[in-house]
């Protein structure tokens, strides 16, 4: 498929890698097995340079179980795999928005609410609000934390 992309004149794709942490990643019960879906995002990474399509990964913050420790460890394995411009996200903490749906008590105003500064409740463990807001509104800079 990126070889047809790539014959079609794409040059770039955004592809939401959300979490590389274990415990987060348990959170989301995404992969089972994490060492599995690195090696999956660098071949993906291997492909896309082979066809001269540059990445731009998603990545999440704020998910039940990470760490500042973690998510910049994220980050450098990006780098370190040839990611150029990452985007970094807030979380939004879907428990809380799910458990109010169940019960019926969802409305567009608590959806509404839910803003990157709703988000600092929702930071990795031993980050700092800083680091936080700079991550999700100055992604650019991100390298200058790693």
């Amino acid at each position: 498929m990126i070889e047809k992309m790539a014959e079609a004149g794409c040059k770039k794709i955004a592809v939401g890698v959300e979490t590389l942490d274990k415990r987060a990643n348990r959170e989301l019960k995404k992969f089972n097995d994490l060492e599995d879906y690195k090696n999956k995002v660098r071949n993906m990474f291997k492909i896309c340079n082979k066809y001269n399509i540059e990445i731009k990964p998603l990545l999440m913050m704020g998910i039940k179980g990470q760490s500042k420790e973690n998510v910049l460890a994220s980050l450098k394995f990006l780098a370190s795999i040839g990611a150029r411009n990452v985007r970094i996200a807030a979380y939004s903490p879907r428990q809380i928005l799910t458990e109010m749906d169940s019960k019926g008590t969802l409305t567009l105003k608590h959806i509404n609410a839910m803003d990157k500064m709703t988000y600092i409740d929702y930071m990795p463990e031993s980050m700092d609000e800083f680091t936080f807001l700079n991550l999700i509104y100055n992604t650019k800079n991100y390298v200058e934390l790693l």
